[in-house]
């Protein structure tokens, strides 16, 4: 609230409720409210308003939205191979649950020493996200990959990394014999 000339008393409103009391005769300023973390609003989507009353008119500013994020994302392997697994397949298969209201990004890791691989799901809501993907002609080697969600004030989590070797090459059996 910003004033030259007049004299205002002002309360600030978070969901239509109350949290500071009105400040009686606030004039010829510019007033800013901070306010800190004093764990009484949980997590959540809330908006703030002020009212303002100059001794003959109330005015309330525009509703403006803030949410109120201090928990990790949840996640966790719902499919996917388990650590130090050899497989006789070109493809790697990784599938998620998650937990997170607030999704900024979904990124699914996969590499070895000469590639990596990363798809990231970005910009998407999150009841409809793709929990998985499908890593495919793959060669032959050692292969990492993790799972990584990021929400939209930068809580993050990551699944642990898990290594898996990929091995489609027929064994060749050999026969030696000797003559005596």
């Amino acid at each position: 609230v910003s004033s030259e000339n007049a004299t205002y008393d002002i309360a600030l409103f978070i969901n239509g409720t109350s949290v500071v009391d009105k400040l009686n005769g606030i004039s010829n300023l510019s007033l800013s409210f901070e306010m800190t973390s004093n764990n009484t609003l949980g997590d959540g989507i809330y908006n703030w308003s002020f009212w303002t009353w100059n001794g003959t008119a109330g005015k309330t500013s525009v509703v403006r939205w803030f949410t109120l994020d201090t928990t990790n994302p949840q996640i966790a392997y719902q499919t996917a191979e388990t650590n130090g697994t050899s497989l006789n397949q070109n493809s790697l298969y990784i599938n998620i649950s998650l937990n997170e209201t607030n999704l900024a990004n979904l990124t699914f890791k996969m590499g070895n020493s000469s590639t990596v691989n990363t798809t990231v799901l970005t910009g998407v809501d999150a009841a409809s996200i793709v929990t998985y993907v499908n890593f495919t002609n793959l060669g032959d080697g050692d292969y990492q990959f993790n799972v990584t969600v990021v929400d939209n004030v930068t809580n993050s989590n990551v699944t642990a990394s898990r290594y898996v070797t990929i091995d489609t090459t027929e064994p060749v059996p050999s026969v030696s014999a000797s003559h005596s």
